[in-house]
């Protein structure tokens, strides 16, 4: 495999890790700000407050897009092995 191969094929698993923990990151960073405006709004400072929310937001992400997301990183590993054996030359 020469070093533009290696290139690509680092490019591709961090779009693959990019596009697969996108929608968690969203979910917990509006989740985060949302339940911080609502904290400073209401003059409350306990961050364990904040955990229930983002812990909501996440099992919300999780069940929402986790089949997407299993998906697509199956596609991405079911190519890369039937493409290993064009790797090795």
């Amino acid at each position: 495999m020469s070093w533009q191969g290696g290139v690509a094929l680092m490019q591709g698993a961090l779009v693959v890790a990019t596009w697969v923990s996108l929608p968690l990151l969203l979910a917990l960073t509006a989740a985060g700000l949302m339940a911080g405006l609502l904290q400073s709004a209401l003059g409350q400072s306990d961050p364990t407050t904040l955990f229930a929310p983002r812990l909501l937001a996440a099992v919300l992400a999780l069940a929402f897009f986790g089949l997407w997301m299993l998906a697509y990183t199956t596609d991405y590993w079911r190519a890369l092995w039937l493409g290993a054996a064009q790797l090795v030359r």
